[in-house]
C-alpha cells in the first residue's frame, strides 16, 4: 500500500474509558489495555493499522498529561512532537 507521505492523523486516547469500568480505570483507560486479547493495547492497535497507510511520524497522539508515560511506554516510536498534551 502506498502511503500518503502529506497525510496526517490525530489519534484521540485521552478519555478515561469510564463505560468499561472496573477494567478501565481513571489511572489505566481502555486504550492502554488488550481489550481484544491479542497481544496488543488498543492504541497500540489502532497506531498499527495507521502506520499502514500513513508515515507513522506523521500520526500525533492526542492525550492527557496523566498518561504520557503511558503513550511512550506501549509506543515507543512516538517521538516528543507527536504527543499533544491536554
Amino acid at each position: 500500500m502506498i502511503k500518503k507521505e502529506n497525510y496526517y492523523a490525530i489519534l484521540m486516547a485521552g478519555g478515561v474509558g469510564s463505560r468499561f469500568w472496573p477494567v478501565s480505570t481513571q489511572d489505566f483507560p481502555k486504550q492502554f489495555h488488550d481489550m481484544l486479547g491479542t497481544g496488543d493495547t488498543l492504541i497500540q492497535k489502532t497506531f498499527h493499522r495507521l502506520a499502514q497507510i500513513i508515515p507513522a511520524e506523521n500520526i500525533f497522539i492526542l492525550t492527557n498529561e496523566r498518561y504520557k508515560a503511558l503513550v511512550f511506554e506501549q509506543l515507543p516510536e512516538v517521538t516528543d512532537r507527536q504527543v499533544v498534551l491536554e
